[in-house]
């Protein structure tokens, strides 16, 4: 790197179930600063709409926390926290109904449901909030969003007649829903991908084996969704699979479209607008991002394509890291990275490699350093 003292940005997403976004980039820094010390460094955690998302919203906006009891993906007690600034709510999904609450046994795709978030916006609501912005990374659920819905006043009709709230298994017993509330609440959604709502690249075939969903589950996961879509066509007059986002978070995205006429924007380039990153990138010589996996769902609307497409604009360089490197070198170079490195340094077992990931990501930081002072 020509620059005596080059200026290094670094904007990492969470490394998910082993470090949090603000491990790694302490973890980056504090590499640079161990193997580079002329360096200049700007360390920012963020997010992409996911898991991650308040702490980055927080430390830029600012804001009260409220907290209070809900329940999580399964139905049991939790205590959740969301973020009030001025008359704005926003709630992270993966607070209440995210997938790291759960332990791999627990993980169930078919039982689980978006109450406990529900009743965070509910609460904010009910104390002050006009708008909602509604991060919905990170779910450990494939409700539709039913169980939101639900929470803020939507009812539910079963086949044998009674109320219910819907989980993934029992979709396909929707026969009908109506709204009994008073004003429906003004929401914003932030994706992290633009996935459609059914269908081989939808909810359920993309994320719902990560959620514990095996192959009978799929099959019956994706029939509930296609009967919700088919009764929302009828009833909203909306085609929730031309919706891109409308898959996110198990169908969240497209229930809220549904349900609350809910404006569905990427959330990456929310996060990187509140954050004011343009400008912090102009500045910058070189840019370091990373997350736990990179694979092909890295380009559609993940933290890294947002970053790549912010750079690009100021013709600045972005290298990766990750713990998952899923995609060869032609599909780095299509992604816009100038280079993407797996941080593993052996052949490990999962305990392992969480006890290791910020020592991993020193290592891998001090290799790119070597690199940039050639």
């Amino acid at each position: 790197m020509e620059k005596e003292h080059p200026h290094i940005l670094i904007v990492p997403d969470s490394f998910k179930d082993t470090a949090t976004s603000v491990e790694v980039t302490e973890s980056i820094v504090e590499a640079i600063h161990d193997n580079y010390p002329a360096a200049q460094t700007t360390g920012i955690p963020m997010a992409d709409g996911g898991e991650g998302s308040l702490v980055a919203l927080h430390a830029a906006l600012g804001g009260e926390w409220h907290s209070l009891l809900v329940q999580d993906p399964l139905g049991r007690p939790l205590e959740a926290k969301y973020l009030l600034v001025g008359k704005t709510a926003y709630v992270e999904l993966a607070e209440a109904s995210g997938l790291q609450l759960l332990t791999p046994e627990d993980r169930s795709a078919k039982d689980t449901s978006t109450l406990g978030t529900g009743l965070l916006m509910s609460h904010a609501l009910s104390h002050g909030a006009e708008h909602i912005v509604l991060c919905i990374g990170g779910s450990a659920t494939n409700d539709g969003g039913t169980g939101i819905a639900h929470a803020l006043g939507w009812r539910f009709m079963h086949s044998n007649g009674a109320d219910f709230i819907p989980t993934g298994k029992s979709l396909s017993e929707i026969t009908d829903f109506s709204w009994t509330g008073d004003k429906k609440p003004s929401i914003t959604v932030l994706c992290d991908v633009n996935n459609p709502f059914t269908g081989p690249n939808g909810a359920v075939h993309i994320y719902g084996p990560q959620k514990g969903a095996d192959r009978e589950d799929l099959a019956m996961l994706e029939r509930g969704m296609q009967h919700l879509g088919r009764l929302v066509q009828e009833k909203c007059g909306i085609d929730l699979d031309g919706i891109p986002g409308a898959g996110a978070a198990g169908g969240v995205g497209g229930g809220m479209r549904s349900f609350f006429d809910a404006t569905l924007i990427s959330g990456i380039d929310y996060l990187i607008d509140a954050l004011d990153l343009a400008n912090r990138c102009a500045e910058a010589d070189v840019i370091i991002t990373g997350e736990g996996k990179i694979d092909a769902q890295s380009g559609k609307g993940k933290l890294i394509s947002g970053i790549v497409q912010m750079a690009a604009k100021h013709k600045k360089p972005v290298i990766a890291l990750c713990g998952a490197l899923e995609i060869d070198q032609h599909d780095i170079e299509a992604l816009g990275l100038a280079a993407a490195f797996s941080i593993q340094q052996r052949v490990s077992d999962w305990d392992d490699a969480v006890k290791d990931t910020k020592q991993n990501i020193r290592l891998t930081t001090h290799q790119i350093v070597n690199l940039l002072r050639l």
